[in-house]
């Protein structure tokens, strides 16, 4: 289309210029011609008027001499011949065709029969005049014919023919024709150079112009078709170009769809049209609109803009998926709040009650209770995971490691049938927790075994990449798992991140386990995509490096390790607790240890309590979330009381209160809900001894 354009334009110019000029040069013509012209009539006139002054003078003459006086008419016309250069001959003949006198006397005596003189008699009856042009021996001749008459009743007596030579007028008229030609050659020759001037002058920018918008429809992101009144192609950009060849349906289809669309009139009308292009479901915006009318208001030409907007139309999607997961995480954040302090409160009791060793068959019972507790507190973990609710301890850690620790694991996990291969990268170093990596990389393989039939391959990558859809931006560490299963169907990829969604039969699986990989990953910064087909599926987990080294990430493990227990020391316990159930069960563990209790029920009423005895106290066992004051407002006043006081805090979920971003803050010590007898006891030691 842009050479087309180009040449539009071009032809455009030429045509401008090429009437211009033809115009100029038509005037200079016309004005050369007409003043040769005008120069040669005024001439001949005036050898006509002589002719016919001399003509009319002898006719007079020989009417007073009459035909009697031959000789002195002759002497006359002899006289008059050598007087006047012009005149070439004059002759006076009667009716009957003799001549009668001639300015050559040989031709005295005469009968002249020539088609003039012929002419010139038959004029003569009439008494008219003649003026007639001829040649004569290849001389240019005009002759002026004169009737003469008796000098008694006006009878015609015959004719005075007077032949005056135009050769000088000739040539005069050829010397003045040569002269305009030169002058209108010099005009010409400015013309043009005027026409050249101007042509570049207003046919710069014109180019200019038309090169600008060659290069704006070539590389503009949208579709471009002109086409005339009778729906005939008249410019197309590169990108109609290639959707004309690649829609699927063929270009008539397309065609047939563009056409259909209504025509805009003042305001731009969009509609939203789908085509099949290369295989894949493509959505555009359309707008049909004239380009370009007739005189008389006709329409001549039409255009058509194609604007693809799959990617944005995907965008919106993942959007709204976002938002909906976000908005299922909120609930299930608030839910598992709730539920993780009844599942201190069953854990707890039923823990206190096994440790009074009751009857067999009461153990029996309360056992089960507690294993019921845990297996409900594990899928309250997965529900915090999902809504990225979970307390997370990010430290440096080696991708590479973590797949070969878990391999040995992996191997039990899966089917014998199913083989898994690895290709590791060394030094692929990220900031993450180790048990939920642990947990995303589990999830991900038994996920990839259940996509698979009988048998198949399972492989485990790791390395360093940047988001496939930001080539220049970030590198992450890259924990892909692939198999060789059957593919996502197109129609439940957008819904394979849902909390409770799953296409297994019921009673296999809780549909939380992608749900909980994706929180996972989005609390720690990451992202992850899939990439499915028909035969190979790929879940690509895409995690934040860290700037610590495998070095860095060993001793930060070591840092974890467990400190000596030692039996409490009557130490005094803040605890601070809105919910009856736990509080009460945490009471009895605290007492029960040997530590001092004094209770709060909420945030203002622990900062009171502090206050009045923060030298006594020893450590402030707080929940996170509670009415009035939270614990972190509460523990700023308590800071704001004593420097060296120290907290456990406690929590279900942490809805960033206390962890911003979902990071452990080292000032902190925390219990994550369910609480057990042993981590409580554990961690105060721990808190105690630092």
């Amino acid at each position: 289309m842009s050479r087309r354009l180009d040449a539009v334009f071009r032809s455009f110019s030429v045509r401008i210029f090429g009437i211009f000029g033809a115009l100029v040069l038509s005037i200079n013509l016309l004005m050369l011609l007409g003043g040769a012209w005008t120069q040669y009539r005024d001439q001949s006139e005036e050898v006509s008027r002589l002719a016919l002054t001399v003509t009319e003078t002898l006719a007079f003459s020989v009417r007073r001499v009459s035909v009697a006086g031959k000789y002195h008419t002759r002497l006359l016309v002899e006289d008059l011949a050598r007087e006047q250069q012009a005149i070439h001959y004059i002759a006076v003949q009667e009716t009957s065709g003799l001549i009668f006198a001639h300015s050559d006397p040989a031709q005295n005596g005469l009968y002249d029969t020539s088609e003039q003189a012929t002419a010139a008699l038959t004029v003569a009856q009439g008494k008219e005049h003649l003026v007639q042009d001829y040649y004569l021996d290849g001389a240019h001749l005009r002759e002026v014919d004169v009737p003469f008459v008796s000098g008694y009743g006006d009878q015609v007596l015959g004719v005075v023919r007077v032949g005056i030579a135009l050769d000088e007028l000739d040539r005069k008229l050829a010397d003045h024709l040569r002269i305009y030609f030169l002058l209108g050659t010099l005009l010409a020759a400015f013309s043009v150079a005027l026409i050249v001037a101007a042509s570049h002058y207003f046919g710069a920018p014109m180019q200019r112009m038309a090169q600008t918008l060659q290069g704006i429809l070539a590389h503009a992101p949208l579709a471009i078709l002109v086409q005339d009144s009778h729906k005939g192609l008249r410019h197309v950009n590169p990108r109609f170009r290639d959707l004309y060849r690649e829609v699927d349906a063929g270009p008539e289809a397309l065609m047939r769809e563009l056409e259909g669309l209504p025509l805009a009139d003042a305001a731009a009308e969009r509609v939203e049209v789908s085509l099949r292009v290369s295989g894949h479901e493509r959505s555009f915006i359309a707008t049909r609109f004239p380009v370009e009318y007739a005189a008389d208001g006709s329409l001549l030409s039409i255009g058509t803009m194609l604007l693809d907007v799959t990617a944005a139309r995907d965008v919106e999607e993942q959007l709204r998926q976002s938002q909906k997961i976000e908005a299922m995480g909120q609930l299930a954040g608030g839910i598992a709040h709730d539920f993780n302090n009844l599942l201190t409160g069953i854990i707890g009791f039923a823990d206190m009650a096994i440790a009074e060793e009751p009857s067999e068959a009461v153990q029996e019972h309360l056992q089960t209770i507690r294993r019921t507790g845990e297996r409900a507190s594990e899928l309250t973990r997965q529900i915090l995971a999902f809504s990225r609710k979970q307390i997370i301890d990010r430290r440096p850690l080696d991708l590479s490691q973590v797949v070969l620790g878990m391999q040995r694991l992996l191997v039990r996990v899966i089917s014998e049938s199913f083989s898994v291969q690895t290709r590791l990268s060394k030094g692929v170093v990220v900031l993450a927790d180790q048990s939920q990596v642990e947990q995303v990389l589990l999830n991900l393989v038994t996920n990839a075994q259940d996509a698979m039939r009988g048998s198949g391959n399972i492989v485990l990558y790791t390395g360093v990449e940047p988001l496939p859809h930001l080539q220049d931006g970030p590198r992450f560490g890259v924990l892909r798992v692939t198999d060789t299963g059957e593919g996502i169907p197109s129609a439940v990829l957008p819904h394979i991140f849902e909390p409770f969604f799953t296409t297994k039969v019921v009673g296999k699986g809780t549909g939380l386990g992608l749900s909980t990989v994706y929180g996972i990953v989005k609390q720690h910064a990451g992202e992850i995509l899939v990439d499915s087909s028909p035969e190979v599926t790929s879940f690509s987990v895409y995690l934040p490096l860290a700037n610590a080294g495998p070095a860095e990430a060993r001793e930060a493990s070591e840092d974890q390790a467990e400190p000596v227990a030692r039996p409490p020391r009557g130490e005094l316990v803040l605890l601070v607790e809105d919910e009856p159930l736990v509080r009460r069960l945490l009471l009895r563990i605290l007492q029960g240890a040997g530590y001092r209790v004094v209770v709060a029920e909420h945030g203002l009423d622990a900062v009171e309590v502090f206050k009045a005895r923060h030298e006594e106290i020893d450590v402030v066992l707080m929940d996170v979330m509670m009415p009035q004051l939270n614990g972190k407002e509460a523990w700023a006043r308590m800071r704001g009381i004593s420097a060296s006081a120290k907290v456990i805090f406690m929590s279900g979920y942490t809805a960033d209160i206390i962890h911003e971003h979902g990071d452990r803050d080292t000032t902190f010590a925390f219990l994550s809900k369910p609480v057990t007898r042993d981590a409580l006891l554990s961690k105060l030691q721990q808190v105690l001894r630092g």
